[in-house]
C-alpha cells in the first residue's frame, strides 16, 4: 500500500485530499495552489512529514503486552513529478510532533517503530489494563506495598493488643485465684 494517485482515487478522494489516499500523504498538503488539506472546520492544514504505514505487524511476545511495530516505506505516486517520495531530507524537520527517529536520506529506506503506546492497556488501547494506573500519561504497575502496609499493619496491632489483653486478663485470674486461696486457706477456691 505505497501508492497515491488522490487526484484520480475514485475510493476516497472528495476534495483532492492527498491525506485521504489509500496510502495517505500528509507532506503532499498544499503542493499546489490548488490542493489544501482541510480540516473540518476549514481550518488549512500544513505539510506533515508522515503518511501511510506500509504494515502493522505483530507477534506472540507483543501481543502480551498489546503492542505492534509500524512498517514505513517510501510512499510513492504514479506519476513521480505530482507524487514525489516522501524525501526526510528536504522536508522541513522542525514541525511539531516529528519524531528524532526520522531517516534523514533522500534513499529508499524502510524502518520500524515499536510502538509503545498501548502498552499495558486494555484491548481497545483507551484505558489501563487491570493491575495498572495512569501516571504522567503511562500506564504503570501498581504497587501493592502501601495496599499491603495499610492492612496488615493495623491488624498486626490489633493482634497484638488483644493478645495482650487476653494475657493481662488471664494472669489477673491467676492472681486473684492465688489470693482467694492465700485468703481462705483453701484449695478448693473455684
Amino acid at each position: 500500500m505505497r501508492s497515491n494517485n488522490f487526484i484520480t482515487d475514485p475510493t476516497g478522494c472528495q476534495h483532492n485530499d492527498p491525506r485521504e489516499g489509500i496510502a495517505s500523504r500528509y507532506d503532499l498538503c498544499k503542493y499546489n495552489n490548488e490542493v489544501h488539506c482541510k480540516q473540518q472546520s476549514g481550518e488549512i492544514r500544513d505539510p506533515r512529514p508522515f503518511g501511510a504505514t506500509d504494515a502493522k505487524v505483530t507477534n506472540a511476545v507483543l501481543v502480551q503486552n498489546s503492542q505492534y511495530e509500524f512498517v514505513f516505506g517510501p510512499t510513492l505516486g504514479s506519476d513521480k513529478v505530482k507524487f514525489p517520495k516522501l524525501d526526510f531530507k528536504t522536508f522541513n524537520m522542525n514541525v511539531r510532533g516529528v519524531s528524532q527517529i526520522l531517516p534523514l536520506t533522500d534513499e529508499d529506506v524502510f524502518f520500524t517503530i515499536t510502538n509503545e503506546k498501548c502498552k499495558m492497556r486494555d484491548n481497545n488501547c483507551q484505558k489501563c489494563a487491570v493491575g495498572t494506573e495512569e501516571k504522567e500519561g503511562e500506564c504503570q504497575s501498581v504497587s501493592n506495598t502501601g495496599i499491603i502496609c495499610a492492612l496488615v499493619i493495623p491488624f498486626g496491632i490489633l493482634i497484638v493488643v488483644s493478645l495482650g489483653f487476653i494475657a493481662f486478663i488471664f494472669l489477673k485470674k491467676q492472681n486473684t485465684y492465688k489470693e482467694l486461696k492465700e485468703v481462705n486457706g483453701s484449695e478448693d477456691v473455684v
